[in-house]
């Protein structure tokens, strides 16, 4: 009998042993389930979500893709917006929001930056010896900040810097003789005060047209200064001087008589199209002062590019509009299409990372000849029998690192 009673206790307890073990078995899984369903804030996971290629690229990711808003830029705003985002366990990016605000025009930047990430690589706990994927909260700064907020600028700005330059210049009678011309290129530093200081010919053509620049340079008036946020800077900038030696007059065997047809032509020609982006027409758009001194000054060198040896010229497409201002921006001939070296597994670790450096370069450079050329203020417009039309112009914006490092962004 008691043989019989310890037979039957053993078995009872073996028919126990699988709810038992289902038992432990559905609570590790609600205790996983536990984990993986909470939101972990970003300090205290055991293991971090990371953006791929670690804080380095992330960094990387934001100074590529930010686009800093236009009004923003002419309003001075700037600031550090914070977000915060979850990071899904599948590495996803969602619940994006500003907990720490500047103005709506950086905030609604920010928030597209951090909408636009690849997947990160997903964080996890520790849970049972082993580790769950998890939800996790995390923060980031988007900083949004203008190296210069306004360049040293002549009053009245490009075209009033213009009319001044040649009102005063006077073709020296010693370059006259000799037939002597071409452009003088001169630096000089606008101070704290808009003073004009150190002036200094950067490119010379002749001691009689260097001496005439420099003249018309020291007679400038004060300038606006340069800013940093709020505070007033010292920066260069660079004019160009051009001497163009008036032509000879002609003897009596060369003078012609030339016949124009340009009333027949207008009569045969269809009529303006307002709406149409021509591509040639009468009178061509201009730009409002000396283009040249504008691309020189202007232009930045990326900082990104410096150590590289990154050069060339990136060639953009644009529209003049009937207004003046400038539209439909486009490179047309980028420097990161053309000249990328192509990455490949027979490279070394060390010249592969050059060559991902040199193309950064490339990428920078084509992405500032846009803003430069974005930037500009209004043409004078073209026109097509007498009536102002959209008109489609093609420029070259260069970088050398040793003609730009004055513009270093």
């Amino acid at each position: 009998m008691k043989h019989l009673n310890l037979f039957v206790l053993t078995m009872m307890l073996l028919m126990c042993l699988p709810s038992a073990n289902a038992q432990n078995a559905q609570t590790k899984k609600n205790a996983q389930d536990s984990v993986s369903s909470k939101i972990w804030d970003g300090d205290y996971g055991e293991i971090m979500p990371q953006f791929p290629g670690g804080d380095k690229a992330l960094k990387e990711f934001i100074q590529k893709n930010l686009r800093y808003p236009t009004e923003a830029m002419k309003k001075g705003i700037q600031g550090r917006v914070i977000v915060s985002f979850n990071v899904e366990t599948d590495g996803s990016i969602t619940d994006a929001k500003v907990v720490k605000a500047v103005d709506s025009l950086l905030n609604n930047e920010a928030l597209r930056i951090v909408k636009s990430m690849p997947k990160w690589q997903p964080g996890g706990m520790m849970s049972k010896g082993k580790t769950v994927l998890t939800k996790y909260k995390y923060t980031i700064p988007v900083i949004f900040k203008l190296d210069v907020e306004t360049r040293p600028s002549f009053p009245g700005g490009y075209k009033a810097l213009q009319e001044f330059i040649e009102k005063e210049k006077k073709y020296p009678d010693e370059a006259l003789k000799k037939r002597e011309e071409g452009a003088v290129y001169v630096v000089f530093t606008v101070d704290t005060l808009g003073n004009v200081v150190h002036p200094k010919v950067a490119t010379s053509v002749s001691p009689s047209l260097d001496r005439e620049a420099l003249r018309i340079v020291r007679k400038m008036p004060k300038w606006i200064p340069s800013r940093e946020g709020n505070k007033k800077i010292n920066m260069d900038f660079t004019v160009i001087i051009r001497f163009s030696a008036p032509p000879l007059p002609l003897g009596p065997e060369e003078h012609v008589i030339r016949i124009t047809c340009n009333d027949l032509a207008k009569e045969l020609e269809a009529p303006a199209d307002t709406n149409k982006i021509y591509d040639v027409v009468e009178t061509m758009p201009s730009f409002q002062g000396d283009l040249t001194t504008y691309l020189y000054n202007e232009t930045r060198y990326p900082a990104i590019a410096e150590g590289t040896g990154a050069e060339g010229r990136a060639i953009v497409t644009f529209v003049v509009e009937r207004d003046g201002s400038i539209s439909r921006v486009e490179v047309v001939k980028s420097l990161a299409f053309d000249f990328a070296i192509k990455i490949t597994d027979y490279m070394t670790a060390e010249y592969r990372q050059k060559a991902k450096a040199y193309n950064k370069a490339l990428q920078a450079m084509d992405e500032e000849a846009a803003r430069v050329i974005k930037s500009m203020p209004k043409w004078n417009p073209g026109k097509y029998h007498d009536e102002v039309v959209r008109v489609k112009f093609t420029l070259a914006v260069s970088f050398k690192p040793h003609k730009n490092s004055h513009n270093t962004k």
